[in-house]
């Protein structure tokens, strides 16, 4: 049987779809997820996945709101959109599966529909005053006193990537990072080691 979709080439035709569920003074909205198809209908069987059987409105011609708040837009392309949104099988295009011809493509249509992150307008009004106060208020960490030794060193010391020591030490602290960040006191070098020792990876 024929390859229903062979892999697309520089200068073949695409679909990009993007797909985002925040919603935006700005017109192109904040970009969650950018898909590439070289082929129409499995662009469709995409949407089919990852919206299920949501009911829609067409907000312009380039761009679909279904009831669950998620947007799909081909920017300026109206008609890609089409192309996609109203696409009809044929035969074995039906029987051409998503799942088990592009598994990756399938997971990431099943995160949307399942797991994706979602905010109404006025939870994403109330993130953005939020960032923006604390961008404000929020003071420079100050900087490690002389003598202070920073974590790179001790991992040093103990023979392991710095990396690990940050994540052991991040386990350790949460969200309580040090006054001084990752630069301890000569006095507390023995104690972060034994920390790390236990938390590493």
């Amino acid at each position: 049987m024929r390859d229903l979709a062979p892999a697309g080439k520089p200068g073949d035709k695409s679909y990009v779809l993007y797909f985002s569920r925040r919603w935006s003074e700005d017109p192109n909205g904040d970009r969650v997820m950018v898909w590439v198809f070289y082929h129409a209908f499995v662009a469709r069987k995409f949407l089919d996945v990852a919206l299920g059987d949501e009911g829609f409105i067409w907000e312009d011609d380039c761009t679909v709101r279904t009831e669950g708040g998620t947007i799909v837009s081909t920017r300026w392309h109206p008609e890609d959109m089409r192309a996609v949104w109203e696409h009809e099988y044929t035969l074995p295009e039906l029987g051409w599966d998503l799942s088990s011809n592009m598994p990756m493509e399938y997971r990431c249509a099943m995160w949307w529909r399942h797991g994706a992150p979602t905010e109404t307008e006025e939870e994403v009004v109330q993130r953005r005053a939020a960032k923006r106060e604390r961008k404000t208020s929020s003071s420079p960490r100050a900087s490690a006193p002389p003598g202070y030794i920073h974590v790179s060193t001790i991992a040093l010391q103990l023979g392991v990537d710095a990396k690990q020591a940050r994540v052991a030490l991040r386990k350790i602290y949460g969200d309580n990072k040090p006054k001084h960040g990752w630069n301890f006191a000569p006095d507390e070098v023995e104690s972060v080691k034994a920390k790390i020792k236990e938390n590493i990876r």
